[in-house]
């Protein structure tokens, strides 16, 4: 498993210690100092690619890294850089009707999860995709007759023959705003800390250059 581990600045992978999947362990680190976010494995032609996303201080990329899941080797083969925010994953690589390789990207130029837009891969190493789709959650309600009062769309999964779009509704609640303001208060803790962690692995790096 790749779960999110974004605010701790690493890039982790997971291995299930029982059958049901309620027992995992940290198999070691991929990465270290780097927020990427919803990172996503794609596995084709015998080759593991990990792509991750990078959004800070409005500066948006995509990396795209092969990896060695035994002896966790990671090497980046593509980065591109973006001057919006409409690259971030939205979900498993999937194959359409016609075999194509299909990634779900999450849409969010004016506001968080305007759409979930579809993209087609030509290519791996550079990448080279095209947007042919795009769907909000008004499109949900009209072609697919789903009852929400959703207002933004968050991601795509397709297996077999269902589909599932998970969708953000906003709930107006004491409770509710209570764990909002306890969740900003621990992202701006744990963007200090490991900011004050960065400042002095540079200071150090620095201050070995000048010697």
């Amino acid at each position: 498993m790749l779960p999110e581990t974004s605010q701790n600045r690493t890039l982790e992978i997971w291995r299930s210690k029982d059958d049901h999947l309620l027992k995992w362990e940290r198999v070691g680190y991929l990465s270290r100092n780097v927020k990427y976010v919803d990172s996503t494995v794609l596995r084709i032609e015998d080759k593991t690619y990990i792509f991750c996303y990078s959004e800070e201080n409005h500066h948006y990329a995509t990396h795209v890294y092969r990896i060695e899941p035994k002896t966790l080797f990671m090497e980046e083969v593509f980065k591109e850089s973006h001057q919006e925010n409409i690259f971030r994953p939205a979900g498993n690589f999937f194959r359409n009707d016609e075999g194509k390789l299909i990634r779900p990207l999450q849409y969010n130029k004016k506001s968080y999860g305007e759409y979930i837009e579809f993209s087609e891969i030509e290519s791996i190493t550079p990448l080279k995709e095209r947007i042919f789709k795009r769907v909000s959650v008004q499109d949900l309600r009209k072609q697919m007759g789903i009852k929400t009062d959703a207002e933004n769309t968050h991601t795509y999964s397709v297996c077999n023959t269902v589909e599932i779009f998970d969708v953000l509704e906003k709930v107006h609640s004491t409770p509710q705003k209570i764990l909002f303001c306890i969740r900003k208060a621990r992202n701006a803790y744990f963007k200090l800390k490991h900011k004050e962690k960065i400042d002095g692995i540079e200071k150090l790096r620095r201050t070995k250059k000048n010697d």
